[in-house]
This record gives structure tokens, C-alpha cells and sequence, in this order.
């Protein structure tokens, strides 16, 4: 369609008027026919499959080397069978992004096929039939090829995320590889032998993220993909100063999550002086002072810092070795936060466990408030909301979890402006505040602290409608003071106004707000 519309003969008023669709109402493509199709018939397909076989009481299962079962002796037979009744709409010889497309659409119906089993209580993580699991595995491991360039665990469930880890030797063209563990297996210790043995394939790799389980010896092969840029190990305490060295041949690194690891101060100071195109390298430092100990005559690359207990010196020396930050995050700090002013790319703050008053927020907001779209407090005391509202005018994500002192209303004489409502994103964990909330009328994402502040259960969903536009919608299935499961209660349904938001149904809180009433 886009080609009938940008070149060729003059299209005909049916395809102007297409074209000149916003996007959201627009038909479906044919390719998203396509995939759609796919989708169905490898649910419907493997549904038939398991209603065959599936005993309909969940089981639980020993863990195996792969955290997976067996499987039967005919497994073999019935894969063949299954490979040559999807073999036709699995085509390899696709085009790459079209081959990967096909690849997950087919775990997503994969995935609704697992949910909808009855033999298991937890997505076959733990139980299901063997018979039942063998074939959710056959029909994912068809889905696989050689040539898919992204794996990441956090979109898939803990069953097919080890089918993936088991064929992670066979993809030879990975872009991105996400190992984030949702809880520990034995699966993990095969996959450390896995990567640190160097049979995977990382030579066109961009993005690795393995938090908790990476290894200095694992890191010293992903560092053979010159193309890498982000990295990502964050809590694997294994990762040492002896990566450094390889980490040094990465010049297209751009951003490295190194927190909650066992790099030094030393090997940060490498980093930053031997990576000079760094972004970003999250390593909390104390007090500042690894950053004050780099020895460098032209000024750091970096766009974000982060560190803990600073003081006003070493605010200094951040202000002049790292001009072009656009993100600060300090923990427990006192020192005067307006010397902050100086750094004029600065668009995202985050701040915790610290004073508001103490370390000057307001004289920093004075200064460059203007320019602020992002704000995070976390136990942060004595906060003036009316004083963000005033002084952050085009701010879009707020996060409060804090405490509040009384309002200058005097700041109320300089801004004619309505507060907040640039707001889009909010997370807010605090007390009630009229301020807010009566004026924030384009929220698009609220987090659920609001409600679970107060003991709710809370669920995020997306939803799209039949005409296109994508909403969120937040869901709290029951009130603390009844029983979670066993009960089936009917649905109550709350919509907002037109220039309204969720938060409407919750803001005021247990007792008083509509969506928290203590007795449903």
C-alpha cells in the first residue's frame, strides 16, 4: 500500500483516502494478515494435538539437565509427524525478518496453547504430562532456525524460554540476547558452560544481558563482537576487574550496567578512560570519588552518572569532567544539588534517601527546571509538590515515593500555567495530594503503587481494539480483606472521563476511592 501512495500513476480516491488514514485506522497489512493466520492455525493445530492426550490433572516433574522432561520414546516419530504438517508454513527459505516474524507468531501461539493445558498449574515450569510437554517442545523447536537474531527470556514463559536456551548453540546470527532468570534452575549452570565454552555465536551480537550468572570467562567471549553496544551484567557477582581488559577491545560499547558486581574502583576508572564512547557505565560510586581519580585532559563522553554520599566537591569535578550528562542519579546525598544548574543537557533527575531541603533540590529546579521531563524520588523527604508542579512545567514522567513538607504558595504568583499537564507517566507511592492529581488530565501509563500502597493486588493489560488503538487498562482482581483464590466474582467495570485517567478510581485510596471499596 505505502507504494501505491508514494510513486506510480496518481492513486484513485479510494487509496488517497486510505493513505491519508491515520496510522492506527489503517488495514491490516498482508504480512500481519499472514502472521495472524500462522498464529491461529498453530493454535488451533496444537490444541487439537494435546486435547488427544492431555490427562487433565496437573503432575509435578523431576528436573532434568535442561530443567525439561524427557520425553517419550516415540518422540522422534512424532516430531517428523509434526515437521511435515507445519513444514509448509515454516518455510525457511523466507527472508530474515520475515522468517523471524513467523518464528513469533508461532511462539505466541505457543504460549496460549501452554496456558490453556490442564494437566499444568504453572505453564509446564514444573508440572504438565510428559506427552503434553513434548509436544509444546516439538512445535517450538520447529519454530527455531538458524537465523533468528533476537532471544529474550523476559517475553517468554520459563518452559519456552529453556527450549530456546537448549538450541542457543544453533542461532549463528544474534542481535540480541536477553538472559534475564526469573528464579534459579540447574538450567543455568548448563548455560554457563554453554557460553563460556564459545559455541555460541556472538560475532553480530549488539545487545547482551545476563544479570546474575555471567562470568569473567563469559564476557571474555562476548567481547570477540566488535559490533556490541550494550551490555548489561548487572548482579553477577562473578564479573570481576579481569574483564576489564576484554571489555577494552568493545569501541562501539555504549552503555554498560557493571552495578552490583565485583569491579573495583580501579576497573571503572579503566573503563571510562579506555571506552571514551561510553553513554553510560552504572557502577555506583561512593562518594564520588572514583570519578575524581580519572586522569583525562578532554572531558568524559558520559550521559549519565550515577553515585552515593557526594559532596560538594565532588559535584564539582562531575560538572566539569562530564558536561554533557543528560541523566544524575545520587543516593543519600546532602550536598547543594544547584551546582547542578551548569550542566545544561540534563533532562532526567533521580534522587533517594535523601532531604529535599538539605541538598538544595529547589535551588537546582530554579535553575534548569524548565528543561527536566523526567523526575524520580524515592525515599526522599520535606518535597515540595506544589514547587516541582511550578518549576517543571514540561515534565512527562514523575515517580514520588516520598514524604511531603507544606507548600510555598507564594510560587503561585509567578506561573499562570495548569501544573502537571505535561505529566504522561506516573508512579506514585506517597499521600494523597490534591495539587497532583486534579491536575494531571494526560496520563498515559500509571505503575501500580498507588494501589498496592495499600495491599491491592494490581495487573497491568494492554489491549488493542478492533479499530486499532492500543489502551491500558489496570485491573485489581480483589480487595486484601477478602480471599485471593477460590472465588469467582463478577466483573465491575469503571471508565473514565475523556480528559481523564484510572487514577480517578483509586487516587483517594481505601474507604473513599471507588476502585478500592474494602468490600469487593
Amino acid at each position: 500500500m505505502a507504494g501505491l501512495c508514494e510513486g506510480g500513476n496518481e492513486p484513485s480516491g479510494f487509496l488517497k483516502a486510505i493513505c491519508n488514514m491515520p496510522r492506527l485506522k489503517q488495514p491490516a497489512s498482508l504480512e500481519a494478515i499472514v502472521l495472524q493466520s500462522i498464529e491461529n492455525f498453530i493454535l488451533q493445530f496444537g490444541q487439537r494435538l494435546i486435547e488427544k492426550v492431555c490427562s487433565g490433572t496437573p503432575t509435578s516433574l523431576l528436573p532434568t539437565r535442561w530443567g525439561l522432561s524427557a520425553g517419550s520414546q516415540n518422540e522422534k516419530s512424532f516430531n517428523c509427524y509434526i515437521s511435515s504438517e507445519l513444514q509448509p508454513y515454516l518455510d525457511p527459505g523466507l527472508p530474515v525478518h520475515l522468517s523471524n516474524a513467523v518464528s513469533s507468531a508461532v511462539l505466541e501461539a505457543i504460549t496460549l496453547i501452554i496456558s490453556r493445558a490442564k494437566c499444568t498449574y504453572d505453564s509446564f515450569a514444573k508440572s504438565g504430562d510428559d506427552c503434553c510437554r513434548t509436544i509444546a517442545k516439538n512445535l517450538i523447536s520447529l519454530a527455531l532456525h538458524d537465523r533468528i537474531t533476537q532471544v529474550d527470556l523476559l517475553e517468554r514463559s520459563w518452559f519456552i524460554g529453556e527450549v530456546l536456551l537448549e538450541h542457543l548453540d544453533k542461532f549463528q546470527h544474534l542481535q540480541v540476547l536477553k538472559l534475564w532468570p526469573g528464579s534459579w534452575s540447574p538450567v543455568w549452570t548448563t548455560v554457563v558452560e554453554m557460553l563460556e565454552s564459545g559455541c555460541c555465536s556472538f560475532r553480530d551480537l549488539i545487545s547482551f544481558s545476563m544479570r546474575c550468572h555471567c562470568t569473567d570467562k563469559i564476557l571474555q567471549v562476548v567481547a570477540y563482537s566488535s559490533k556490541l553496544q550494550y551490555l548489561d551484567v548487572m548482579s553477577s557477582v562473578e564479573v570481576t576487574d579481569l574483564s576489564v581488559k576484554s571489555l577494552l577491545h568493545l569501541r562501539k560499547l555504549k552503555i554498560v550496567n557493571m552495578a552490583s558486581t565485583w569491579l573495583t574502583a580501579e576497573g571503572y576508572i579503566q573503563l571510562l578512560v579506555g571506552l571514551p564512547q561510553l553513554d553510560k557505565l552504572v557502577w555506583f560510586d561512593l562518594n564520588g570519588q572514583a570519578l575524581g581519580d580519572v586522569r583525562t585532559s578532554s572531558p568524559l563522553s558520559l550521559h549519565s552518572y550515577e553515585a552515593s554520599r557526594v559532596s560538594i566537591d565532588q559535584l564539582n569535578i562531575m560538572v566539569h569532567k562530564c558536561p554533557f550528562l543528560t541523566q544524575v542519579n545520587f543516593h543519600w546525598v546532602q550536598a547543594d544539588l544547584s551546582v547542578l544548574g551548569s550542566l545544561k543537557y540534563i533532562r532526567d533527575i533521580k534522587l533517594a534517601h535523601s532531604n529535599a531541603v538539605n541538598s538544595n533540590l529547589r535551588g537546582l529546579l530554579e535553575i534548569i527546571g524548565y528543561n527536566i521531563t523526567s523526575l524520580e524520588l524515592q525515599e526522599v523527604v520535606d518535597v515540595d509538590l506544589l514547587m516541582i508542579g511550578v518549576l517543571c512545567m514540561n515534565l512527562k514522567k514523575l515517580s514520588l515515593v516520598c514524604s511531603f513538607q507544606a507548600s510555598d504558595h507564594t510560587l503561585l504568583g509567578v506561573n499562570t500555567t495548569p501544573l502537571f499537564r505535561q505529566l504522561e507517566e506516573l508512579r506514585y507511592g506517597s499521600q494523597y495530594s490534591e495539587c497532583l492529581f486534579f491536575n494531571c488530565i494526560n496520563i498515559r501509563r500509571l505503575e501500580p503503587e498507588l494501589i498496592t500502597q495499600h495491599g491491592y493486588p494490581a495487573e497491568i493489560h494492554t489491549v488493542t481494539t478492533s479499530d486499532g488503538y492500543i489502551l491500558t487498562m489496570h485491573r485489581i482482581p480483589h480487595s486484601p480483606r477478602s480471599n485471593a483464590t477460590g472465588t469467582k466474582r463478577p466483573v465491575v467495570f469503571l471508565q473514565h472521563g475523556l480528559i481523564s485517567s484510572s487514577v480517578d478510581w483509586v487516587v483517594m485510596g481505601p474507604e473513599k476511592g471507588l476502585g478500592t471499596m474494602p468490600e469487593y
